[in-house]
């Protein structure tokens, strides 16, 4: 009899023993687990945010093109001959891309259009102003001059365009870019986005 509850007590000892040894087990596997999910969602955080820069990264390729059709074809027509209006040599014009991101990341996610139109004002004239004379300091010349226009600010800037670009990046915010976003921003993104932005 004795024999037996000794042996009883002894099963229950190593039976505690064994659930409390399971238990570190599970819990040491669980904390693995943890660390694994932390680390992805981390991971996942930051490839999201890389993924972003090469999006806008895209974007400012996109509208630096667009920019340089739009300038080309005008001074062709009023030239009578095709004009390449790209800076340097490519089929770009980078105040456009920088314009167009920089509206994007400030004013993207605005939904009233009078919002845009004035916020898009000061950032637009203010980024026109500064590159036109930034470059005329670095080249000693002028990409743009607005001195014969009426209520122009030294030639770098005037009243009539600042205007018209107002109301065209209302159409880019509201319009335009979320087509492009629905369309085509994730397969930019994932096939050529990371290749353009090291190319830049």
């Amino acid at each position: 009899m004795h024999r037996i509850h000794h042996f009883t007590v002894c099963a229950a000892a190593v039976d505690i023993g064994c659930d409390h040894q399971l238990h570190r087990t599970s819990s040491f596997f669980f904390l693995i687990i943890a660390d694994i999910e932390k680390r992805k969602e981390t991971c996942d955080n930051h490839v999201m945010s890389l993924n972003g820069v090469a999006q806008y990264a895209v974007w400012f390729l996109i509208y630096s093109f667009i920019g340089w059709i739009y300038e080309s074809l005008l001074r062709s027509i009023t030239h009578h001959r095709w004009y390449n209006s790209g800076f340097l040599n490519g089929p770009y014009i980078p105040i456009y891309g920088f314009g167009a991101v920089l509206d994007l990341f400030f004013l993207g996610k605005l939904r009233d259009p009078l919002q845009i139109f004035l916020l898009s004002g000061i950032l637009d004239c203010s980024l026109e102003y500064f590159t036109s004379w930034g470059m005329e300091k670095l080249f000693h010349a002028r990409w743009w001059d607005y001195s014969d226009r009426p209520m122009n600010f030294h030639g770098y800037i005037c009243l009539r365009f600042s205007l018209i670009w107002g109301l065209v990046i209302i159409v880019v915010v509201r319009v335009i870019q979320p087509i492009m976003e629905a369309n085509t921003a994730l397969h930019l993104q994932e096939r050529v986005g990371w290749p353009l932005l090291l190319i830049l």
